[in-house]
């Protein structure tokens, strides 16, 4: 494990990496809303490390601009976006990572989601996406702000019992992805991450 600053558009941002030695691949997971206390060392965000990395997969969690030792402040997912171009572009220089994993866990997740176009990853890990009360510039189609995305393998993880996520229009929004519903979890997946990591290990293993 290592604690790195990387630079990014707004000044350096802060950041975990767990590299296995000869790995290429790398998962990038982005965090939950800063502004309600989300940050590189949140819970679901540290599940979905430990997934990867049980696969041999290098992790890379960081914080988005403003957030612990990032510099810069809040953007509403706008500049986050641009964080993470900048990790992943990082990863690709200094690292010489050639397979990038992207994933984030709510509001990380929309981000993500926003980023797809920029950063072209292998594969995408979604965590109760909120897709229905923020502004993705993402439609149906299948497009980012009507541009035509690169394909790439898509997991979203939903809870059936989510209070902030509505189950069933986020379920109909993602026609093209595999889905998987944790029955009875709501927004925070308590004692779900037994489920959760089995269902990252078997999508990341599918390549």
């Amino acid at each position: 494990m290592e604690h790195i600053q990387i630079p990014g558009s707004s000044g350096s941002l802060e950041a975990i990496l767990d590299l296995p030695e000869g790995t290429q691949r790398c998962a990038v997971i982005c965090h939950p809303h800063p502004l309600y206390g989300g940050n590189l060392h949140d819970n679901l965000v540290s599940i979905l490390s430990g997934a990867c990395l049980s696969m041999g997969i290098g992790t890379l969690r960081f914080n988005f601009r403003g957030v612990g030792q990032s510099e810069g402040s809040h953007d509403k997912g706008a500049g986050e976006v641009n964080d993470i171009v900048s990790v992943v572009e990082w990863l690709r220089v200094e690292k010489g990572i050639t397979s990038i994993i992207l994933g984030g866990y709510s509001f990380g997740a929309v981000v993500a989601l926003k980023a797809i176009g920029q950063v072209s990853p292998e594969q995408i890990i979604l965590v109760a996406p909120p897709v229905g009360m923020m502004d993705t510039s993402v439609e149906p189609d299948g497009t980012l702000g009507g541009e035509e995305q690169p394909d790439a393998q898509m997991l979203v993880i939903l809870g059936d019992r989510d209070d902030i996520v509505e189950h069933n229009s986020t379920l109909s929004f993602f026609t093209d992805a595999k889905v998987h519903s944790i029955k009875g979890a709501d927004h925070f997946f308590a004692s779900a991450s037994a489920e959760i990591q089995q269902a990252v290990r078997e999508f990341v293993h599918g390549t």
